[in-house]
């Protein structure tokens, strides 16, 4: 095998290679990792971050070609990405990831090489825009609150504002939210957030509900969601599925309330641990 960092790349070349939300970070190069050839072709990659709030190297993607598994690729590449953090100082690694379909083999993946990952399930509420929008209709949750607005609607100065504080408020990196406004709307206390929904296309066929959070009235929630919900209908047809992670109770709460109890379940596979300990 022969590694090559991310930075010795043709961007294009490796596209494939990465989940579609790093591609941008990749080509900004604010990202590390590399890639590992067979053949003299890309067949593997990942890519990784320093963690913002202690010295730990973050996984973020890990990823062999079909044709180019059980050569040995994944192991060497990830034993090229641990030596990468330790030369960077970090003091372990962190990952996690969706621990079904074809990702389910990683956690033996990464359990075999020394890394304890914890599994934990979580229900996952999946209905369609139709659905949502008539039981909003019914209960009468599809008014907009008082304050609430769209940030697809507001001046780049005051999207670049709601960005800076999504990107706080959920730890993750801002190029997430340059993406998919029209089903972000929010209501603000002068310039901070007081109630959130982020609905946006998560792959071809479906939307996830990826923040629903208040620090105020949790009724702004349902009136917001709504509001969403009409907007994205306008991009979007009717039977396109909408998948919410109910992670937290008052999400649960209001899932469970229109449609009942969530009938698919989430698994998650999440990680963090010291070199020292592998």
């Amino acid at each position: 095998m022969r590694y090559r960092s991310l930075d010795e790349m043709d961007k294009e070349r490796i596209r494939k290679l990465f989940p579609e939300e790093l591609a941008l970070p990749i080509a900004k190069g604010e990202l590390r990792g590399g890639v590992a050839c067979f053949a003299g072709e890309p067949a593997a990659a990942a890519a990784w971050r320093r963690d913002k709030e202690e010295d730990y190297g973050e996984l973020l993607s890990l990823y062999v070609l079909p044709e180019a598994r059980r050569l040995g690729l994944g192991s060497a590449l990830l034993s090229a990405i641990v030596r990468e953090m330790r030369d960077d100082k970090r003091k372990g690694i962190s990952f996690r990831y969706g621990d079904q379909a074809d990702r389910s083999a990683l956690t033996p993946f990464f359990n075999d090489r020394g890394f304890e990952t914890t599994v934990t399930e979580m229900p996952l509420g999946r209905v369609s825009l139709r659905e949502i929008r008539d039981a909003f209709a019914k209960k009468g949750f599809d008014r907009l609150p008082d304050g609430g607005v769209c940030v697809f609607d507001l001046p780049k100065p005051e999207r670049l504002e709601i960005r800076k504080e999504l990107t706080a408020l959920s730890g993750e990196d801002e190029d997430e939210y340059d993406r998919e406004w029209p089903g972000c709307y929010v209501i603000r206390d002068g310039k901070k957030l007081r109630s959130v929904v982020f609905l946006r296309e998560e792959r071809e066929g479906v939307l996830s509900l990826d923040h629903l959070f208040h620090n105020g009235n949790p009724k702004e929630l349902t009136g917001l969601l709504g509001a969403a919900v009409k907007r994205m209908l306008t991009h979007y047809p009717e039977d396109m599925m909408i998948e919410m992670l109910l992670a937290t109770q008052q999400g649960e709460k209001l899932y469970t309330g229109l449609f009942g109890e969530a009938r698919y379940g989430y698994r998650m596979a999440s990680c963090r641990q010291s070199f020292a300990s592998i």
